[in-house]
């Protein structure tokens, strides 16, 4: 419970530095932006602009707000629906809430992990859609890989 002040103050940072990212690039973007790239990194698919930007920040908010809330759920759950090693051990009663308060923990830092790469990956779209054949560099791979 104590990594969760830390998990959602990170999961905030990166949903304000995606938005600040977003706001910075909107009006340098083009009217009709590249959305889609193929595995070379050549564009492939297009989208209006406000579309896009609609649909990125839809994203990241579904992607924090539904794993921010399965950590809520989690002390709902019947013992039945997790799937744990040792399930009996660890959520007998007096292990119970500091086992789901550490899987809670997971799941925050899974959607800060999950946001941040999906913030690095749109930077590097609105980067691609500055140049007059919009194609990603070939760092997104690397991100993608690590």
């Amino acid at each position: 419970m104590k990594n969760q002040p830390k998990s959602l103050l990170a999961l905030i940072g990166v949903l304000v530095a995606a938005a600040i990212d977003a706001a910075y690039y909107y009006p340098l973007l083009p009217a009709k932006m590249a959305s889609h790239f193929g595995p070379s990194g050549q564009a492939d698919g297009w989208m209006p602009k406000d579309a896009f930007m609609v649909m990125t920040v839809s994203l990241m908010l579904f992607t924090a707000v539904l794993l921010g809330s399965i950590r809520l759920l989690l002390q709902y759950l019947p013992d039945d629906a997790v799937n744990l090693p040792n399930k009996e051990y660890w959520l007998a009663p007096e292990r119970r809430e500091a086992t789901l308060g550490i899987m809670s923990s997971y799941f925050l830092w899974f959607a800060v992990a999950t946001n941040t790469l999906l913030a690095a990956i749109m930077h590097l779209v609105y980067r691609a859609n500055l140049t007059p054949l919009p194609s990603l560099s070939s760092l997104t791979w690397i991100i993608l890989g690590t």
